[in-house]
């Protein structure tokens, strides 16, 4: 039988703030891990490039900076080019702006 030490707890949290569960932060790599799931190569979401588990950047679809969650299900794999030119965008800013740049 496992137990727990007291006053310790098992799960990875954090803290809780206003009721709301705070984890530890999960690094880019173990993200784009959870994304690539067991494939060789992902495209980028933004312009196609075939991209290796190494090669590959996390971009977060709804940025830190407007209230995005740092998890893997906010997450999309990128090419760095791509990601950098993103900046702190939404991906919805991002295409619109690569369709104008493209007329």
């Amino acid at each position: 039988m496992s137990r727990s030490r007291p006053g310790r707890s098992n799960s990875v949290v954090r803290k809780v703030i206003n009721g709301t569960h705070v984890f530890k932060r999960t690094s880019n790599k173990n993200k784009l891990a959870i994304l690539f799931a067991g494939r060789k190569h992902r495209p980028c979401v933004y312009c196609g490039k075939a991209l290796t588990l190494q090669s590959a950047s996390f971009d977060h679809v709804k940025p830190l900076s407007a209230g995005g969650y740092d998890r893997a299900k906010n997450g999309e794999v990128t090419c760095k080019q791509c990601n950098n030119a993103k900046g702190s965008m939404s991906k919805g800013e991002y295409m619109a702006k690569v369709k104008g740049l493209q007329k």
